[in-house]
C-alpha cells in the first residue's frame, strides 16, 4: 500500500484514549479554505421579516470584538501573503518573511511554538521529538504541539458564537438601511 499525501488544515483533532480518536482535515487540493460563517456576512440575500415580500442584499458586514467594529470577513484572509504564511501552512511549512509582513501591516505580534513552550516548561525542558508534531518535556512527558502560531491580538480573527454583527442592507425597493 502506498502512502497518500494531504496537505491542507487540520480542523479536528480528539484522541480519546487508547482505542482511538478523530481526524478532520480540509485537502487543500479539493477543498477551499473559508470562514465559517455564524452570522450574516456580506452578499446575503434578506428578507425583511416585517414584510416578508421585501428582499434585500448585504454588505459592509462587521463584528463587534473588544468595544471594536471589524471588517468581516478579516481583510488578511485575502493577502497572498496570508496563503504563504505559518499562520496558514504552520510553522514548518510557512514564510516567515510572509509572517513578519502581515505582523506589520496588520499591526499584531506572533508567538512561534518555540516561544509559547518556553513560556509554558521553561527554556531548556523541552524538546522537539522526530515524530512531530510531538514534544517531550524533561520529565519525558510526551505533548501533543501543534506547529501553528499565535498572534496578539488574535489574526484572523473570525465570528465569535453569539459576537453582535452589523451590516448594510440594499433593499430592492432602493431604500439602504
Amino acid at each position: 500500500m502506498t502512502a497518500k499525501m494531504l496537505e491542507g488544515k487540520l480542523l479536528l483533532y480528539s484522541e480519546t484514549g487508547m482505542e482511538g480518536g478523530y481526524l478532520s482535515i480540509q485537502d487543500k487540493k479539493f477543498i477551499t479554505f473559508n470562514a465559517p460563517k455564524f452570522a450574516i456576512t456580506n452578499n446575503c440575500e434578506v428578507v425583511d421579516k416585517n414584510n416578508t415580500s421585501r428582499f434585500g442584499v448585504t454588505s459592509n458586514a462587521e463584528v463587534l470584538i473588544d468595544n471594536h467594529w471589524l471588517e468581516i470577513p478579516d481583510p488578511i484572509l485575502k493577502e497572498a501573503d496570508y496563503q504563504m504564511s505559518s499562520l496558514f501552512c504552520g510553522e514548518l511549512n510557512g514564510d516567515l518573511e510572509a509572517d513578519k509582513r502581515l505582523a506589520q501591516k496588520y499591526n499584531f505580534n506572533i508567538k512561534y511554538s518555540a516561544q509559547r513552550l518556553d513560556e509554558m516548561y521553561g527554556p531548556g525542558n523541552w524538546k522537539v521529538d522526530s515524530k512531530l508534531p510531538n514534544v517531550i518535556l524533561k520529565d519525558g512527558t510526551l505533548l501533543h504541539f501543534g506547529d501553528m502560531p499565535t498572534t496578539i491580538p488574535s489574526r484572523p480573527y473570525q465570528i465569535p458564537l453569539g459576537a453582535k454583527t452589523s451590516v448594510t442592507v440594499d433593499w430592492k425597493d432602493g431604500s439602504i438601511q
